[in-house]
């Protein structure tokens, strides 16, 4: 109800979500990672998070918080169990990512299935914003059409940002 309040009135941003889930099945889940994937993005214009500082926040209001990491590169997320068909699926929502090296991201992705794995989770979900330079890593992407980003830029001007490395992490209800 009152998204146009921020965006009309005080000059929020508001950028598009999308959403991936990837089954917990060994022989499928690959489909979704996009292996071949070349980190040539460039950062310098775009806006990332700091994701241990998110961290640190989100496990005040959530100790269960799963973290892992990979020399300099980290997934950090929390499980929740959703009723669908008359069934509770489990599902490990990614809150942040942060890449530094492709040999990472292929590290992180085979802990995570781990994690899962010994979790006991049917699904990894995934929510990032629409110019997220890190969405090239997964595949078949849907658009979240009741839900965006929602953001004000404290110190910068939107202009000098082309991407937003922003993760459903940052929400306030994650």
């Amino acid at each position: 109800m009152s998204k146009s309040i921020f965006t009309k009135r005080l000059h929020f941003s508001e950028e598009d979500a999308l959403s991936v889930r990837i089954p917990n099945i060994k022989f499928l889940r690959n489909i979704w990672i996009n292996k071949f994937s070349q980190q040539n993005h460039i950062l310098h214009d775009a806006l990332i998070s700091n994701e241990p500082q998110i961290i640190e926040l989100k496990k005040n209001l959530n100790p269960t918080l799963i973290q892992i990491k990979i020399n300099y590169s980290l997934i950090w997320g929390k499980i929740s169990t959703r009723r669908k068909y008359g069934y509770d699926w489990r599902i490990f929502s990614i809150g942040g990512l942060s890449i530094h090296s492709q040999r990472d991201f292929q590290l992180l992705i085979n802990e995570v299935f781990n994690e899962v794995f010994r979790q006991k989770c049917h699904f990894i979900e995934i929510a990032s914003c629409k110019l997220n330079t890190n969405n090239h890593l997964f595949r078949f992407w849907k658009n979240i059409h009741h839900s965006q980003f929602i953001f004000f830029f404290l110190n910068a001007e939107k202009g000098s940002f082309k991407n937003f490395n922003l993760m459903g992490g940052v929400s306030d209800t994650f």
